[in-house]
This record gives C-alpha cells, sequence and structure tokens, in this order.
C-alpha cells in the first residue's frame, strides 16, 4: 500500500487517531494479523537457518539474510498497523514500512545483478567477496539515501504539498495521491525491479553461451552457478507478482475484490519465499546430517 493523501503534520499523530474511518470500513483484522505472525515466523525460522547452517554462512547467504530481514520487517510493520496501536506516530510507522520494502527489493536487486555476475566472469567466491563491501554499501546505503530524500522533501517548506511523500498514509488514512505515491513508491520500486530482470536476462544470455561450450574447454563446474541462478529467479518471480498486484490495486482502488488479492497475496509471499530458501540441498543435507 503507498501514501495516498496530505496531512499538514502529522508526526505526532497515531494510528487509531486517524483511522476511525477505515475501523468502519475494514471491519476485522484478525485474518491480517495471522498472517503477519505467520510471515515473521517463517521468516525469522528461515534467517535462523541461514544463520545456523555452516555450508549457508558464506558471502550469499548473508545477501538472502540482510533479505530476509527487510521481509520480516515488512510483517513486523503490517502487524503494527493492522492491531493500531497507539504507541507509535503514523509517519515513523509510515517509514519504516516503505523503507522495509525497499530495503528488501535493494538485496533482491543484489541476488539478480549476482547472477549477472556470476557468468559474465570466472573469478568464482573470490571475486564475490571482493564485492561484498560494494554490494553492502548499496543494499544498506541505496533505502537510507531514499529515505533522507524523502524525509528531506517532507520537512521542506517550500515544496508544493502533492510532491510531498507523507508516509503517514501507508498506516493511517486512505485517501488517493497519485504523485506521491509514483515518486516515493511506485519509480524506485520499478527501477529496482526493471534493472534486476536486466540482470537475470543478461546473466539466461551469458549462461546459454557457455552451455554451447565444450565440456573439456570450461574450466570449472557451473552447476552451482546454475543452481543460484534458479533461487534468484524464483524470489524475483514471486516479489514481482507481489509489486504487480501492488500497482494493480493502486491503479484499480476502487475494485475491492483486486485489493483484497493484493492484501492476501502479502502473506501467501511469506510462504513462497520460505520455501524457496528451505527447499535446497544445503539445508536437505543438514536435516539429514542431524536427524541420522
Amino acid at each position: 500500500m503507498a501514501p495516498v493523501t496530505i496531512i499538514e503534520d502529522d508526526w505526532n499523530f497515531t494510528t487509531t487517531e486517524l483511522q476511525n474511518v477505515d475501523l468502519d470500513v475494514y471491519g476485522d483484522n484478525l485474518w491480517f494479523i495471522l498472517g503477519c505472525l505467520l510471515g515473521i515466523v517463517l521468516m525469522s525460522t528461515a534467517l535462523a537457518l541461514h544463520l545456523i547452517i555452516p555450508s549457508l554462512r558464506n558471502v550469499r547467504g548473508y545477501k538472502i539474510c540482510f533479505l530476509l530481514f527487510g521481509m520480516i520487517s515488512i510483517y513486523v510493520a503490517h502487524l503494527v498497523m493492522n492491531i493500531r496501536t497507539t504507541l507509535i506516530a503514523c509517519q515513523a510507522l509510515g517509514y519504516f514500512y516503505a523503507y522495509s520494502v525497499m530495503f528488501s527489493v535493494f538485496w533482491l536487486n543484489v541476488l539478480c545483478f549476482d547472477c549477472f555476475a556470476l557468468f559474465r566472469s570466472g573469478g568464482g567466491n573470490s571475486a564475490e567477496k571482493n564485492r561484498f563491501a560494494y554490494t553492502c554499501l548499496y543494499g544498506w546505503g541505496g533505502p537510507v539515501a531514499l529515505a533522507l530524500f524523502s524525509v528531506y522533501m517532507e520537512r521542506a517548506t517550500t515544496i508544493d504539498p502533492k510532491f510531498k511523500p507523507n508516509f503517514s498514509t501507508w498506516s493511517c488514512v486512505y485517501h488517493r495521491n497519485s504523485t506521491a505515491e509514483f515518486l516515493y513508491y511506485f519509480l524506485p520500486l520499478l527501477i529496482l525491479m526493471i534493472s534486476g530482470l536486466s540482470f537475470l536476462i543478461a546473466g539466461a544470455l551469458r549462461a546459454r553461451t557457455l552451455r554451447l561450450v565444450p565440456r573439456n574447454v570450461v574450466r570449472f563446474d557451473r552447476s552451482s552457478d546454475h543452481r543460484r541462478f534458479s533461487f534468484a529467479f524464483q524470489l524475483f518471480l514471486v516479489v514481482t507478482v507481489a509489486c504487480v498486484l501492488d500497482i494493480s490495486s493502486s491503479v484499480w482502488y476502487e475494485i475491492p475484490w483486486i485489493y483484497w488479492i493484493s492484501s492476501v497475496y502479502v502473506y501467501v509471499l511469506a510462504i513462497l519465499i520460505f520455501l524457496i530458501c528451505v527447499c535446497n540441498s544445503e539445508v536437505k543435507q543438514w536435516f539429514v546430517q542431524k536427524c541420522c
């Protein structure tokens, strides 16, 4: 859900104070609260497995952990919005949710870039370790830079109100402001998703070229690289569906069933990401070793 209205200054307003109308419109939030809890548990479990299993404690595993951490933050923000607490100001909650989404998509973009870099050069793990500092700067610094820019735009007195982010509307009220939605939410997401798709396509084309090289010419096994590409592609696919549904629910906000499907898929997404993260050979081997 994206920012959708303008309020003069709402840093001190809380969810309940601005949501009286929404309580009547959306009714009971119990199922959404249960969905948030399910998402937090699944993402936390996947994160714990990546921190516990030795074969996953590597550069690639850390990147996945950052993505899972972002997903946990998203579901925590959803949970707080649905229980309608009076302890957190709308603006603070809105920024937390918005840039939890951005943080997750930035790290998904990093995984997509890795698919391109894997088949571009033969540096292997050593090259990836050398890039890790730069990917951390990108994955953490990108969302922070966007957040700081949004705060500046929000607090600037010379900016036209329709160009202000007003992230309180993520958690408190539901009136349309298409300009803010596009500039501060959909535009960065579209740029990240399109660039991620470009990295995947470039990586797939390079992998196809390498597949045509005779086996006696290839200097090392590429099977693990292909598995990593499949993992990133699956993640990208399920997140893309979420983004498309989010955009659709914003464009056709007057159609209730589109909003409902978009809201439900947010929680289905947790199940899909959990299955993608744990249904792999490393996790299976670890469970076999522990159980046998």
